[in-house]
């Protein structure tokens, strides 16, 4: 049977200020070690030596930078609306039905932007004034009718969507941490060894010990949002995979 989805009426949106703080604190306490993975001790030549002042600050700036790509990829998740259709539509019928929800503050992104999108005063171009939905505490009230008018194009829209969508969120994680690797590295690759005991092979190699230590912070971030989220862990080897696998295909611009 198919999954009924519930609508999205208690949306958060992410927490910049707090998180990005916790994200660089977080990787501040694995500097060391990250450090070392990533290959920035061998460009600078700090191998266990007293850091020159140059190495401590470009460290430092390496290590806001990466936190500030996990603050990127945790806000797509939670805010950049690329969510399945059977998600959406959820939201979307509460909201033809009911349209004051949109006052709430709680519908969750990619919902209340089809909505935007294809709200009309009258005549006008559709989402001309996105504003009243979308809406700052200065904004008058839309027109309800014109609301669940809006809502109903979208559904409509969306009943020809199939499909999954990509995971923009490994995506831009890919892509960035890449960059930063190949930053101190000519190349990146992973490779396969035995695993403890039962003879089969696991995934190693100096890039996924990277990504495995600059990924934890936001895999304890993501495995506490509420399930409406649809938020996984991120495998470090699947991160490693896609990145290796896609690189040269850019992304990022679609974020």
């Amino acid at each position: 049977m198919p999954t009924i989805q519930k609508p999205q009426l208690d949306h958060t949106s992410f927490p910049w200020q707090d998180q990005s703080d916790r994200f660089h604190m977080e990787l501040e306490a694995q500097r060391a070690q990250i450090l070392e993975r990533s290959g920035f001790n061998r460009e600078f030549g700090n191998s266990g030596d007293v850091p020159s002042i140059n190495a401590e600050r470009e460290g430092a700036a390496f290590i806001l930078e990466l936190s500030g790509i996990l603050s990127q990829a945790a806000a797509i998740k939670m805010d950049a609306g690329y969510k399945p259709a059977n998600k959406v539509i959820a939201t979307l019928k509460s909201i033809k039905k009911d349209p004051s929800l949109i006052l709430t503050g709680g519908v969750e992104p990619e919902a209340l932007a089809m909505v935007a999108s294809n709200y009309q005063r009258g005549d006008e171009k559709p989402g001309t004034y996105w504003f009243e939905v979308d809406r700052s505490d200065d904004v008058p009230f839309p027109a309800p009718q014109r609301v669940s008018k809006a809502a109903s194009v979208a559904l409509d829209k969306l009943s020809a969507r199939r499909g999954q969508p990509n995971n923009i969120m490994l995506d831009f994680l890919e892509d960035k941490l890449l960059a930063c690797y190949l930053r101190f590295n000519l190349s990146a690759r992973r490779r396969s060894v035995a695993a403890d005991g039962d003879g089969s092979q696991a995934e190693a190699g100096p890039f996924l010990e990277f990504l495995s230590s600059v990924i934890a912070p936001l895999n304890r971030f993501l495995i506490q949002l509420p399930a409406c989220y649809g938020a996984k862990v991120v495998s470090a080897p699947e991160l490693a995979r896609r990145a290796l696998r896609h690189r040269g295909k850019s992304r990022i611009g679609r974020v």
